[in-house]
């Protein structure tokens, strides 16, 4: 019986040792209720790091504080690359509710800030990169594996495609930045 098929794109390949070192594993797909989950977390090969998403943590965060100021506060204190402005920020937090902030002093900083996670994170806070992929492929989920291999060639050349469109249309205008971002920068 198949359980698992992977499979990679020559361009992915080539491309991939210009890629920030950070592999996102969709958690859609793992239930913490598993105690199969918890031991592969215990199995983190010494070259890597398992880290939380920020969107997770302040959630569940917001289920023992229950204030959305206060959720919020924790998304912006775990989003915070800067030690001193994290620790303001938490001061804040302790201020409006010590039991909150023993909640979020009690998790391993390392795992949930970006100002204590040694650039492991890339800058990356959530499972967003994931979850991308799934909102491309969510009416694949249910099909024969054939068709899912099938649609999701197709869907990847498209995006591939519509990629390489806008890189060229930006290349030809000597623009070497994003549509978006550019405009910032025009902006300012």
């Amino acid at each position: 019986m198949l359980r698992f098929v992977f499979w990679a794109f020559r361009p992915c390949i080539e491309a991939f040792r210009h890629c920030l070192k950070v592999i996102s594993v969709d958690g859609t797909f793992l239930v913490d209720r598993h105690a199969g989950l918890l031991s592969a977390l215990e199995q983190v090969p010494t070259f890597s790091s398992n880290v939380f998403c920020l969107r997770h943590v302040s959630s569940n965060f917001n289920t023992h504080a229950k204030s959305v100021k206060l959720k919020d506060m924790c998304f912006k204190a775990g989003a915070e690359p800067r030690v001193t402005v994290f620790q303001k920020i938490m001061e804040q937090i302790k201020a409006l509710d010590p039991d909150a902030f023993a909640y979020l002093d009690g998790i391993d900083k390392n795992k949930w800030t970006l100002s204590h996670d040694g650039g492991k994170r890339c800058g990356i806070l959530t499972t967003n990169m994931s979850e991308s992929i799934n909102g491309v492929m969510k009416c694949a989920r249910r099909l024969p594996i054939t068709t899912l291999v099938r649609i999701t060639f197709a869907r990847s050349i498209h995006i591939f495609f519509d990629r390489l469109k806008d890189a060229t249309r930006l290349r030809n205008m000597q623009q070497f930045w994003p549509d978006k971002i550019y405009g910032v920068f025009k902006s300012r």
